[in-house]
C-alpha cells in the first residue's frame, strides 16, 4: 500500500508540473494511459475469462476513473487545490453515507461529509466551473467507490489473472 501511495504523489507531482505546457486534459490523458499499461503488465489479465457481465463493470469503471480525473484536473485548473479535492471526496462520503448501516456508521459518513462540505464551502475565492468540474468529479468518483467493489470481486478480471508478486 506504500509503494502505491508512493506513486500517486509522485505521479501528481510530475503531472502538476504538466498542466501548463499541455493542459489538464493532456496530463489527465497520460496518467490514464500509463496506469493502463502498468496494470496490464503487472496483472496479466485473462481477456478471455473475462465475462459480458464483466465488461460492463469494467467500463462503467474505467469510464468512471476517465471522467474522475478529467473533471479533478479541470477544477484544479480553476480552484485551490485543497478545495478541488475537498469536492472530489464528496463521492465517496455519499457512498459511506448510503451504504450505512449502523447509526455510528452513518454519523461517522455524515460528519466526513459535513467536513468536506465546509472546506470547500465558498467561503472566498469562488469559481463556478470549477465548483461544477468538482462536483462531476465528486459524482465520478461515487460511480467509481460503486463499480470498484464489483469489479474487484468478478471471477475473470483481476482475481484469476496470474501476478508477478504472487
Amino acid at each position: 500500500m506504500a509503494i502505491g501511495s508512493v506513486g500517486i504523489q509522485i505521479s501528481s507531482a510530475l503531472s502538476a508540473g504538466l498542466f501548463d505546457s499541455l493542459g489538464s486534459y493532456s496530463v489527465s490523458s497520460i496518467r490514464m494511459l500509463i496506469a493502463a499499461f502498468v496494470l496490464l503488465v503487472v496483472f496479466r489479465p485473462k481477456i478471455k475469462r473475462v465475462t459480458k457481465k464483466d465488461w460492463v463493470g469494467i467500463t462503467l469503471y474505467g469510464a468512471s476513473m476517465a471522467v474522475m480525473n478529467l473533471a479533478l484536473y479541470a477544477a484544479i485548473d480553476r480552484l485551490p487545490l485543497g478545495i478541488a479535492v475537498s469536492l472530489d471526496f464528496l463521492g465517496p462520503c455519499a457512498i459511506a453515507l448510503l451504504a450505512s448501516k449502523r447509526f455510528k456508521e452513518g454519523a461517522c459518513a455524515a460528519g466526513a461529509l459535513l467536513g468536506v462540505l465546509l472546506i470547500a464551502g465558498p467561503g472566498g475565492y469562488f469559481n463556478m466551473i470549477g465548483y461544477l468540474f468538482g462536483l462531476l468529479a465528486a459524482t465520478a468518483f461515487a460511480v467509481y467507490t460503486f463499480f470498484s467493489e464489483k469489479v474487484g470481486k468478478s471471477e475473470g478480471v483481476l482475481l484469476t489473472s496470474r501476478s508477478r508478486f504472487r
